[in-house]
């Protein structure tokens, strides 16, 4: 089985992702915005190969959908992977690709002219996605929109 159909097989189709895919496996939307790096569009960058660290190209409800199906209805993982993934090995605030602040979870990144993050409290299961084409970008959006839900 290729990496792009186990990622479709295990991630995007129990999800309910249905526009996303494999950075490099597939052309570019009509709709797919211009990234800014260093003042020029880096929009060429994303017609070649992805690479291993990252390389899923999505929409914010679509990673809302795997934020859900992942920390609230918990059926991508098993309860003991869950249990590994979510845990704090070094008190770092950092688990196997999550990062953590109390109760709400995430993860952020970015590639060349974008920048992106992901949140959800565990309290209450709301998620904050934000995209923005631009490098570097401050992220601290996702965060502070959720702590104003509980406040």
């Amino acid at each position: 089985m290729s990496f792009v159909s186990v990622i479709e097989h295990e991630i995007f189709n129990p999800s309910g992702m249905e526009h996303s895919f494999v950075f490099g496996f597939k052309s570019l939307p009509d709709d797919f915005p211009n990234g800014h790096e260093a003042g020029e569009h880096q929009r060429d960058y994303y017609k070649n190969q992805g690479f291993g660290d990252g390389g899923v190209i999505s929409t914010a409800a679509d990673v809302a959908r795997f934020y859900r199906a992942l920390f609230v209805k918990k059926t991508l993982l098993s309860a003991m992977l869950m249990e590994d993934f979510t845990d704090d090995h070094l008190t770092s605030n950092y688990g196997l690709g999550v990062e953590f602040n109390g109760p709400i979870l995430g993860h952020s990144g970015g590639d060349l002219g974008f920048s992106s993050e992901a949140r959800i409290d565990t309290r209450n299961g709301a998620i904050a996605v934000y995209f923005i084409s631009q490098a570097d970008a401050n992220m601290s959006w996702t965060e502070e929109v959720l702590r104003d839900l509980i406040e």
